[in-house]
């Protein structure tokens, strides 16, 4: 099942008993998530990617408690052509059957680079979702 807020991806829900749910965030190193990159070129279409998390990073530990900072999401595999516009709006693709199309993942940050093939690009993505500030999810039923 897919887990959202009105804001965007939240991420989807892994084991199931009757009385507790697992939810893997897409923050999680271990998640991919197939995605099209809207283009500033008007008919251009999308540009394809796979998105993944890099986990939550701890930063201060107090008495109290320890504070988190989420790092930004990694989109790679892009095809080098278009060159992607920093802010670019990137959704979820719909391919592979596990999200819906169409899904709000984040923004491009600075635009999309050359990986280290220079085959093709990759970049930061800002998460749509403040993960650390989730109180509330919607969990939609695959059906």
């Amino acid at each position: 099942a897919v887990v959202a807020v009105p804001e965007g991806l939240v991420g989807r829900l892994g084991n199931v008993t009757p009385n507790t749910s697992e939810l893997r965030l897409i923050t999680d190193p271990s998640m991919r998530v197939s995605c099209d990159i809207e283009l500033d070129v008007p008919d251009a279409g999308f540009a394809h990617g796979i998105l993944s998390g890099r986990g939550l990073n701890p930063v201060a530990a107090t008495e109290t408690s320890i504070l988190y900072v989420v790092p930004p999401l990694r989109i790679q595999n892009v095809a080098q052509q278009p060159t992607l516009p920093p802010r670019a709006r990137i959704i979820t693709s719909g391919l592979g059957g596990v999200f819906p199309r169409g899904l709000l993942v984040g923004f491009l940050i600075d635009g999309a680079h050359g990986d280290e093939t220079n085959l093709e690009q990759e970049g930061d993505v800002e998460p749509a979702v403040d993960f650390l500030s989730l109180e509330n999810v919607f969990i939609r039923r695959a059906d």
